[in-house]
């Protein structure tokens, strides 16, 4: 397998997955969030505040973004997010909401909470 086939397959893995967890030493410094409609946003760890979770609802508050995360079975994601080990977060396409074993990421809310200007 040469390089480029790795590449390739692990840009296929991304594409399926709703989340990409790292290992456990290794801390991430930003997250990024994919939205279906094509907006993604990324912000460093150094700026998460808080997280509030429940297993269907994570909340993430940055300095001055709020995340929220509706979906279901996010617990693992939760800690590993309170790790700073998930590198990204996608809204997961309709075939994966309807497989209730796997974690799925229903809907990912962006709000900005400064006064400057907002892209999401």
């Amino acid at each position: 397998m040469t390089a480029k086939d790795i590449i390739r397959e692990r840009e296929e893995i991304q594409h399926r997955e709703t989340h990409e967890i790292v290992g456990l030493r290794n801390q991430l410094k930003m997250v990024t969030f994919h939205r279906k409609d094509g907006v993604s946003y990324s912000v460093s760890y150094a700026h998460l505040l808080g997280i509030e979770a429940t297993e269907n609802f994570i909340r993430l508050d940055f300095r001055k973004v709020q995340v929220v995360v509706k979906g279901k079975k996010l617990s693992r994601i939760h800690r590993a997010l309170v790790d700073h080990r998930v590198s990204y977060l996608r809204e997961s396409f309709e075939s994966r909401l309807k497989e209730p074993e796997k974690t799925s990421i229903e809907e990912l809310i962006i709000v900005s909470l400064g006064s400057g200007p907002s892209h999401c």
